[in-house]
């Protein structure tokens, strides 16, 4: 990997989410609430410096946040909540510390990535387990 590149984890919800960006040169770690809707982060991730990779844990809030991030052209992955390792002593769950714990595990390369896809797979599902309430009956028979 080359040096400088930046690894952030987010820990999504939906009014409010934490967000660590760790910096593999400096190996220095901040870490930012941020207030609003998961597309609201689109602004703060178009600001990291590049290289950065970006990955949070799927959840209630779907997969509209990595979406949107993709047809802007930012790299983020979506992980399996329960592919991320936790020790059993850690008992202490905080948003910040799913953020953090999310960047580092990526830049050890143990975090799991698991949708990397874009809409085509979402339409091809049956209605009634779409995520998307946008898409219509029209998209699976075409």
């Amino acid at each position: 990997m080359p040096d400088g590149i930046r690894w952030v984890g987010l820990d999504v919800h939906a009014r409010a989410s934490m967000v660590a960006v760790f910096d593999q040169a400096t190996g220095e770690v901040l870490t930012r609430r941020v207030i609003g809707r998961p597309h609201e982060l689109l602004p703060l991730l178009r600001e990291i410096s590049r290289p950065a990779r970006m990955v949070y844990e799927a959840g209630p809030t779907g997969y509209g946040l990595a979406r949107r991030a993709r047809a802007e052209g930012i790299e983020l992955e979506v992980c399996a909540p329960g592919r991320t390792e936790r020790p059993p002593s850690d008992r202490v769950k905080t948003d910040k510390r799913d953020a953090i714990r999310l960047a580092r595990l990526s830049a050890a390369g143990v975090s799991q990535a698991g949708f990397r896809g874009g809409s085509e797979r979402r339409t091809i599902r049956p209605p009634e387990r779409r995520t998307s309430p946008d898409a219509t009956t029209e998209e699976v028979s075409e």
